[in-house]
């Protein structure tokens, strides 16, 4: 839950003539390429990070984003203790930009207002204005309605992928020193370990990142359902998916480059006991989004019932491995890093 319990609409918001377009997840579930898709597209401004971090910190989900813009302005005075006076100019600019970002974690208007100023100072005339920030899933109905509250026309995309392959991709990059020391026969035993680093405290199906009931029950709570769009990473790398995302945006069709990859994983493939735990602890995940969403649901996901059994290997043509997957490099969810 948030630490907060309501919210009044704030006299800081977004010019009434921006749409504001938030992508809150799912993490390792394209939300880098889609990034990567608007950056380019004269319509809309990302700002460079992509990542804001702004609601998740500013609330308690996630704190390890200020830790990062923290250790940031570390660095960079320590850099100036050792420059010569020709480069100390080009340092304290690297200063200011570190002091602007920890400033969005600000707990009062400072925050907000800088965090504005991220997605309009250099916004041109762009008329759509992106926060492409995973970690959002994470998020309650009340963050979720604030976010709402700050522009005239918010949109709120949700992208969706096979719950046991997206939770994989999200432990092996979180445990990959673990995965890379052992191979061979030793490699199923560190992937439990990986798995279980990764989960923390958590079950699989509670998992904050996997648990995609959660997340749909309270976006829907906050936000009315037209302008909410679910895509499914299985099918998003398709011209029909980008026409789709570009209608409901509301910007103009820009070919996409489906050759490009972001985020590229190290390509370590799913011990079958791994599926089989992730299976049984993920079938309720699978069960609403089959019930909720019927058709719409690839056909590249997996039968969880049966990769409990241990019979059920990885369908053909399922998701591509992290090739256009999004995110950042992981860290624990269950609080270990």
């Amino acid at each position: 839950m948030s630490n907060i319990t309501s919210f009044s609409v704030n006299s800081m918001r977004f010019p009434s003539d921006k749409t504001v377009i938030y992508c809150v997840g799912a993490q390792k579930g394209g939300t880098t390429w889609l990034g990567d898709y608007v950056a380019g597209h004269p319509q809309c401004y990302l700002p460079p990070m992509k990542e804001c971090h702004f609601f998740d910190t500013r609330y308690g989900f996630d704190m390890q984003a200020r830790k990062v813009a923290i250790n940031n302005m570390k660095r960079h005075l320590t850099s100036m203790l050792g420059t010569d006076n020709f480069r100390f100019g080009e340092k304290l600019l690297e200063l200011q930009a570190a002091v602007q970002r920890a400033e969005l974690f600000a707990p009062d208007d400072r925050g907000l207002a800088a965090y504005l100023r991220l997605l309009t100072a250099r916004a041109g005339a762009a008329t759509h204005l992106c926060d492409f920030t995973p970690s959002y899933a994470t998020c309650d109905r009340t963050v979720f309605g604030f976010m709402d509250s700050l522009a005239d026309n918010a949109r709120f995309v949700f992208i969706m992928r096979d719950p046991i392959d997206r939770l994989w991709s999200q432990a092996r990059m979180a445990s990959k020193n673990i995965l890379n020391r052992n191979d061979g026969a030793d490699f199923e035993k560190a992937a439990h370990r990986a798995l279980k680093h990764y989960l923390g405290n958590y079950q699989a199906a509670t998992l904050p990142r996997s648990n995609y009931m959660r997340t749909i029950a309270e976006l829907e709570a906050a936000v009315p359902r037209d302008r909410i769009q679910y895509l499914f990473y299985e099918t998003l790398f398709t011209d029909d998916a980008v026409r789709k995302f570009c209608d409901f945006a509301g910007i103009d069709f820009v070919p996409a480059d489906f050759g490009h990859r972001s985020n590229e994983g190290t390509g370590l493939d799913m011990p079958g006991s791994v599926r089989k735990l992730l299976g049984e602890g993920l079938q309720v995940q699978y069960d609403f989004i089959r019930d909720r969403f019927g058709s719409e649901v690839p056909a590249a996901w997996q039968d969880p019932a049966g990769a409990a059994r241990g019979t059920e290997a990885a369908p053909e043509g399922a998701a591509r491995e992290d090739t256009m997957s999004g995110g950042n490099p992981a860290r624990s969810e269950g609080g270990r890093a």
